[in-house]
């Protein structure tokens, strides 16, 4: 709960009334208040007085206390020498896969027989030349936060004592213990109070808006320690150096196919690739997969893996460049993974997979060769050990949403983004749920850290953006219609559904 400084700036009982709801006292009055009432049925209606004073009069205790706090010593000392005191702050805190609509509209399989291994055909065509890259803006700081509901998928609630326990031992709004799940503290606060000493600089954090070379829907983003780059309709791959720049306008053959994912390798300097070097792979419509290396221009073209054409809703690359390892997705819930051989110039396909129901596969990520991760429209997620080979089933029981993105938490906890506005997250072994937006969720990204203080980023269909701090949620309003991917790790942006691109910028508060 947040009182005034002075004491004399009241808020409104509405204000007051929305943030008592997300506090503890309100849950146990509320129990109270179910529990008198079912006494009142048994034994006395008396207990239904008892029933409502428990639930009423707390918060009017505790409305009209935090409006006259007197001002502290301190705070009245320090306005009488006219020095300011610094206020301590609060910290600041991906993917559209494409829709199951679009990718049944593209899916199309052939039967003519292929090659487990393929040789690309490589385009003559080169991309923009490679911009320079400038490194990622910023330090943290958010003002405000957003508290919503955070419930328990399939399991009751926790006692304060699993609260405090998890909260000492687990990273990231994840509590651990029985392997049965706990209220998950994203979005809770931070146990434990910091000192004068700890106080950062306060900063404001706002989303701007910069100039996009195209206008086209955007689809997915991925940035590096290099640079940062982009994919969307007809096939186009923006770049940002000093500025975004166009690398492909028409997709990897000419053919103008939307491109759904993106992501990159970075060289060792092996067969044909400069050290350090960003290499980026890209898939979409009618089974187009291409390998692509911006700073030599040259186009690898493996579309078609196993003679499949539908519509690949994304990918994830592990691996360094000239022996990466890629596992695509589609919008029939198959996968596949691709091994690529640098020296030959050839990937190698494994054989197509379908861990689920056969839902649309909207999102893939990839913790190293061997562990993996898939969610799909019909609320599953499916893990792999084995770098693909098999996947197993590892929940939410009656998710209820489909699920639109993942992003990786430490070394095991995974934060989902559900169609029905809410975040899903796993610890390894229970998984919570929390309300964030009251629209669908779209797009995910985390710095992967097993810190509390990992950031995260969310964007929804209405163009809000919800930024984690490793205390709470707080949303940003766009002007953007729909967000569907953003990046936090490395560089931090957004990207619209009409070609916008939004970068954080941070001042410091005064």
């Amino acid at each position: 709960m947040t009182t005034s400084a002075a004491g004399t700036d009241s808020r409104s009982f509405v204000e007051f009334y929305r943030e008592y709801a997300q506090s503890w006292v309100h849950t146990t009055t509320a129990a109270a208040l179910t529990g008198f009432i079912g006494l009142a049925s048994f034994i006395s209606p008396w207990f239904l007085a008892v029933a409502i004073a428990v639930y009423v009069l707390p918060p009017i205790y505790i409305y009209l206390n935090d409006n006259i706090d007197p001002i502290p010593d301190s705070e009245a000392s320090s306005a009488e020498t006219g020095s300011d005191s610094d206020a301590a702050p609060n910290g600041d805190p991906g993917r559209e896969s494409g829709s199951e609509a679009t990718s049944a509209e593209h899916a199309r399989e052939t039967d003519s027989p292929r090659a487990d291994r393929t040789d690309p055909v490589v385009s003559e065509r080169e991309g923009s030349e490679r911009p320079d890259v400038v490194a990622a803006s910023g330090a943290n700081g958010i003002d405000d936060a957003v508290r919503s509901d955070t419930e328990r998928v399939g399991e009751s609630e926790p006692t304060e004592t699993d609260r405090t326990e998890a909260n000492a031992s687990a990273g990231v709004g994840t509590e651990t213990g029985s392997g049965t799940g706990t209220d998950a503290d994203i979005g809770t606060g931070r146990t434990g109070v910091d000192t004068d000493d700890d106080v950062a600089p306060e900063f404001e954090t706002e989303w701007v808006e910069v100039e996009s070379p195209v206008d086209v829907a955007l689809r997915d983003a991925v940035a590096s320690g290099e640079g940062a780059y982009v994919a969307g309709d007809g096939g186009v791959v923006l770049a940002c150096g000093e500025e975004w720049e166009v690398l492909l306008d028409d997709g990897l053959s000419g053919d103008s196919n939307t491109l759904w994912g993106i992501d990159y390798t970075v060289s060792t300097g092996g067969e044909g690739d400069d050290e350090g070097n960003d290499v980026l792979w890209v898939a979409g419509d009618s089974g187009v997969v291409g390998r692509y290396d911006p700073a030599v221009g040259g186009i690898a073209d493996f579309s078609a893996p196993k003679d499949q054409t539908s519509s690949w809703t994304g990918l994830a690359v592990t691996g360094s460049a000239g022996e990466e390892t890629v596992h695509l997705v589609n919008g029939s819930g198959a996968v596949i993974r691709g091994d690529y051989d640098g020296a030959e110039g050839a990937i190698e396909w494994g054989e197509l997979d379908k861990p689920g129901s056969g839902s649309s596969i909207t999102a893939v990520a990839s913790r190293d060769r061997e562990v993996g991760y898939l969610c799909d429209s019909s609320g599953g997620v499916y893990r792999t050990d084995d770098g693909g080979a098999s996947y197993e089933a590892i929940g939410p029981d009656d998710a209820g949403a489909a699920f639109r993105d993942l992003a990786l938490i430490g070394s095991e906890g995974l934060l989902i983004a559900g169609e029905d506005g809410s975040l899903f997250q796993y610890d390894g072994s229970a998984w919570t749920r929390r309300s964030v937006s009251e629209v669908p969720l779209r797009a995910i990204d985390t710095t992967e850290s097993d810190s509390t203080d990992i950031e995260g980023v969310v964007g929804d269909g209405a163009g809000t953006i919800y930024e984690y701090d490793g205390n709470e949620w707080t949303p940003t309003e766009t002007a953007v219609g729909s967000i569907p991917a953003v990046v936090v790790e490395d560089r931090e942006f957004a990207i619209g559904d009409g070609g916008e691109i939004l970068e954080r910028e941070r001042t410091r508060g005064s």
